[in-house]
């Protein structure tokens, strides 16, 4: 089972090949010495070059003047009043009447209007439903007169 290892006197108990003690110590500290140097030579070295900028001054370049734009596509200036300028036309054009293509006849009209006639008809099937029939006016709403209505024609396509 359990074998017990009896010492002699001249045995010390332990590995006598191992790395004595006191190098391994020695070691350590000169690693700690040399650790404390460097950063003492690092800090002093930056102390040395934030003080630096304040007596040498740089020559400007030749080119400073003659400032050339990148190409584009450039960052913008001010992004989130770029985006309140685009949702707002994006809103006045999704709430809105208007002519995608006159000569053909293909108008645009708000997205709720468009929601309530898929509503009413359906969604188109098949080639023969691809063109919308013209729709029949509509009647005025309350408190809109009849002029302010959009035209039959104008609310056919989308």
């Amino acid at each position: 089972m359990h074998d017990e290892h009896k010492h002699t006197d001249g045995d010390p108990g332990y590995e006598t090949r191992d790395v004595p003690g006191s190098l391994v110590f020695w070691s350590l500290t000169g690693l700690a010495i040399v650790t404390v140097i460097s950063a003492i030579f690092v800090f002093g070295f930056f102390v040395y070059l934030r003080a630096l900028p304040d007596k040498v001054t740089p020559t400007p370049s030749p080119f400073a003047s003659d400032r050339m734009l990148p190409p584009t596509p450039r960052l913008q200036a001010n992004p989130p009043l770029d985006l309140k300028e685009y949702n707002e036309k994006m809103d006045t054009a999704r709430n809105a009447y208007g002519w995608v293509d006159k000569s053909k006849g293909v108008a645009h009209i708000p997205v709720d209007t468009a929601l309530e006639i898929v509503a009413e008809r359906g969604l188109p099937h098949g080639e023969e439903n691809h063109v919308s029939q013209p729709l029949p006016a509509a009647a005025p709403t309350a408190g809109q007169p009849e002029s302010q209505q959009p035209a039959a024609d104008e609310t056919a396509q989308q």
